[in-house]
């Protein structure tokens, strides 16, 4: 994220990645989601876990992270507009995404869509 977030606090994504312990094999991890916009408005570290993905699908990883939340099938429709922060580890880009396939790289300001001011994650 360094290209896209400069002065981004990565002692701070590491502690938060620390307390977000499930990752069984992160050897296999491609994709890590989080709530973005609760983090940087928060910025609280351990009331927003992070979860690890094994398959390179944005929307997967959308879905995998309400259902984590206790969410059912039915209420995902909801909250479809909603994005979610994933980092790529395969790309090396920070990626928000939504439940109705719509995504883009942090920082694009041609998306339309408003960034997480992440002001309490910067150094």
């Amino acid at each position: 994220m360094a290209e896209t977030m400069p002065h981004f606090n990565t002692a701070m994504l590491k502690e938060h990645l620390e307390f977000s312990s499930e990752a069984n094999d992160l050897e296999k991890v491609c994709l890590i989601s989080l709530e973005d916009i609760n983090m940087c408005e928060e910025g609280l570290v351990d009331e927003y876990p992070a979860s690890f993905h094994t398959e390179s699908d944005y929307q997967l990883a959308w879905k995998d992270n309400y259902l984590g939340c206790g969410m059912k099938m039915d209420e995902l429709d909801e909250c479809r507009d909603s994005y979610l922060g994933i980092i790529d580890l395969n790309k090396g880009i920070y990626v928000r995404a939504n439940g109705n396939a719509d995504s883009h790289n942090y920082g694009d300001s041609t998306s339309g869509v408003e960034d997480p001011a992440w002001k309490l994650w910067l150094l």
